[in-house]
């Protein structure tokens, strides 16, 4: 099972190679850079509306959800 913490680094790390700023991709979803800090930080959860809509931006497939959000590993 990924740690949470990780899969968000992963998540930054998609973010920052799809060359975003933090800022300017919060700004991307429409929200501010608190709204994507507080997400990223484990503050607020994500919303699947909202994980889905960060996917198309990245312009990555919606099978890389469990890389960045939840753990989907079957049992």
């Amino acid at each position: 099972m990924a740690n949470p913490n990780q899969r968000f680094k992963q998540l930054r790390r998609a973010i920052q190679d799809a060359g975003y700023r933090d800022r300017d991709f919060a700004a991307q979803m429409g929200e501010s850079g608190s709204w994507l800090s507080n997400r990223m930080n484990g503050r607020t959860p994500w919303q699947v509306s909202e994980a889905l809509q960060v996917l198309t931006l990245l312009q990555l497939p919606p099978e890389d959800f469990c890389i960045y959000f939840k753990d989907c590993a079957t049992r």
